[in-house]
């Protein structure tokens, strides 16, 4: 019977093959392509939802600039300025206030996912093989 030192020692001289390296090698660059066109495919649709609702927001945003009066006190400072210079403090409150600020949170909030998503895009390109050169076509994956 073996004992375990002796077995240990068997086993420690052993070296695998190079084709097992290899191979696991190529198993790992496949499995990396896999997760970067998952990671892919999720990022493009994140980048088309938050596309989306950058539109809606940026629509409803301006719909909340209209109904709040933003633009009525906004257009004074091209119509009379010499008020605001006066009023600087009191204009300056109806303006914080007439500001709609969930719709420029939403609005924020989409842009910010879709630059993340386009990031998360050109990341995972860069790791993609989108295609493959084979007998002179193009093959896509």
């Amino acid at each position: 019977m073996y004992r375990i030192k002796d077995y240990l020692n068997t086993i420690s001289k052993k070296e695998p093959s190079n084709k097992l390296f290899s191979l696991i090698l190529k198993r790992i660059d496949t499995e990396k392509a896999k997760i970067a066109k998952r990671n892919l495919f999720y990022s493009t649709i994140g980048a088309i939802v938050s596309s989306f609702t950058l539109y809606f927001g940026i629509n409803y945003a301006n719909q909340g600039f209209i109904d709040s009066g933003f633009y009525n006190y906004f257009s004074l400072v091209f119509s009379d300025g010499g008020t605001i210079l006066v009023f600087w403090k009191e204009f300056i409150i109806s303006i914080a206030e007439s500001l709609p600020v969930i719709e420029i949170t939403i609005v924020l909030s989409a842009l910010l996912a879709l630059l993340i998503s386009i990031g998360t895009i050109i990341k995972n390109i860069a790791q993609t093989p989108l295609l493959k050169l084979s007998n002179k076509s193009i093959i896509w994956n």
